[in-house]
Formats: structure tokens, C-alpha cells, sequence
């Protein structure tokens, strides 16, 4: 799943960011964020190809708000999806999905069920200048038996062969909750959210995330126990001087 969701990664990245930017010690090489909203209506050919009313519509590009919408109706059924995506590429990185799907078939007839789907997602590939804390949060809420959900942070370019800090996938409601330490590397960060309906009912999937840098804590010595080991230090020597 993952090798796969990294090259569409890479693919979406491609030509929607222009040029490098840098947020605090993190710089961005690439951006893909997209929606997705699609139809299914009418029955297959031999050859695999629709032969009904269908249609697909996708937005891919660097917006801080991408929304979609499709909706397709008629003698074999209706059909309808839409996807909305707010996010940003500033410190916290985060964003929000709200994905909504409708089939229905009246020819049951049909080799294949009428059906709608929408998506959403987000992905970065950045270069942290040196170590930080990592903070990730995601909240997710489905309704229905066709929603779907993938989040990861791994190191490199996204390869299988890269280190794997998190990666997580369901199709349920969850809360999800990763903190860790990235070395001065380059990493990759994808969330994504899916939602597909062919049963006649809506399907609907939200959610949201947040993953946080910040620079790793130092322990500085307060000022009484500099003074206490100090004191310490002086009766150490004390105990070591020979006595005459």
C-alpha cells in the first residue's frame, strides 16, 4: 500500500509546488494536496469501459482550500461524491477532510453496481535542518461500510526500504496520537481519507490532522542546584585531601 501511495505521492507533487520553502529549520521540497470526487453509472463492456453516464473530477494543486463535487443519474441509477480538503504548509502542518458518496442501481441487472467515491489527500516531502520533536494527531469519523484511511511518516524519499516512524490505516472512527524524535534528515508525511458507496446508502468520511515540530528540550541546571553541587564538589575534596 504504501509503495503505492508513494508514488502517487511523488505524482502529485510534480508541478503543483514551485521552488523550496523554509519554515523555521524545516524546508519543503514538494506538495501534493488533492480532491477527488467520481460517478460510476451505467454497465460495463467487454473491454472494461463504461458504457453509461460517468464521470470523474479532480483538483490537484497547492490551495489551502480544494473542493469537488460530481453527481451522475439515469436509467441504471445515481450517483454522487464530493471532497473537501483545508489544510496548510506552515508549523503545525495540518488539515481537515469532509468526504460524502452515493450509489444506487436500479437495474440490478447490471454486472456491476452503480456506485460514487470521493478522496482526499495531503503529502509533503521536507528536509529538517536538525533534530526536532515530532508531534502527529488525527482525528477520523465514518459513516458507513466504504470509508477508508491512511496516514505515515517515513524517512528518505517515501521507498519501502526507508525507515518507517509511523503508519497507520482503518476504516473506522479513531483517534490517533504518534510523538517521536526526527534526526536532521529528509522525510515524508502523507495523510489521505477515501470514501465509496454502491449499496444505496450515503457513506460520508471526515477528519482531521496536526503534525507538530518543535525543537528538543535542553535541560538547563537552575541556579540552587548548581549551588548544591558545587557544595557537594567541595566536600568531596574535602573527604579526598590527605590528612596530616
Amino acid at each position: 500500500m504504501r509503495a503505492t501511495l508513494c508514488g502517487c505521492v511523488c505524482l502529485l507533487a510534480a508541478g503543483l509546488f514551485p521552488g523550496v520553502v523554509r519554515a523555521d529549520s524545516i524546508t519543503l521540497l514538494s506538495v501534493g494536496r488533492g480532491v477527488r470526487a467520481g460517478t460510476n453509472v451505467g454497465p460495463y463492456v467487454p473491454d472494461g469501459t463504461p458504457s453509461g453516464a460517468n464521470g470523474t473530477e479532480v483538483i490537484q494543486r497547492s490551495q489551502d482550500v480544494l473542493s469537488v463535487s460530481t453527481s451522475k443519474s439515469n436509467q441504471f441509477g445515481s450517483a454522487s461524491g464530493s471532497a473537501t480538503l483545508i489544510s496548510q504548509l506552515v508549523n503545525p502542518f495540518s488539515g481537515s477532510a469532509s468526504l460524502s458518496a452515493f450509489g444506487n442501481t436500479t437495474d440490478r441487472s447490471l454486472p456491476s453496481p452503480v456506485s460514487g467515491q470521493a478522496a482526499a489527500s495531503y503529502s509533503i516531502m521536507f528536509v529538517l535542518d536538525q533534530p526536532q520533536e515530532y508531534s502527529f494527531a488525527s482525528h477520523l469519523a465514518v459513516g458507513g461500510a466504504g470509508s477508508f484511511w491512511h496516514a505515515f511518516l517515513v524517512g528518505g524519499d517515501g521507498n519501502p526500504t526507508e525507515p518507517v516512524f509511523f503508519e497507520m490505516s482503518g476504516s473506522k472512527n479513531d483517534q490517533l496520537l504518534r510523538s517521536g524524535v526526527l534526526q536532521a534528515s529528509q522525510y515524508v508525511f502523507a495523510w489521505d481519507v477515501t470514501a465509496f458507496s454502491a449499496d444505496g446508502a450515503n457513506t460520508s468520511a471526515s477528519g482531521n490532522f496536526s503534525l507538530t515540530f518543535s525543537a528538543p528540550a535542553t535541560v538547563t541546571p537552575e541556579p540552587a542546584s548548581l549551588i548544591l553541587l558545587g557544595t557537594g564538589l567541595v566536600g568531596a575534596w574535602r573527604l579526598r585531601r590527605p590528612r596530616h
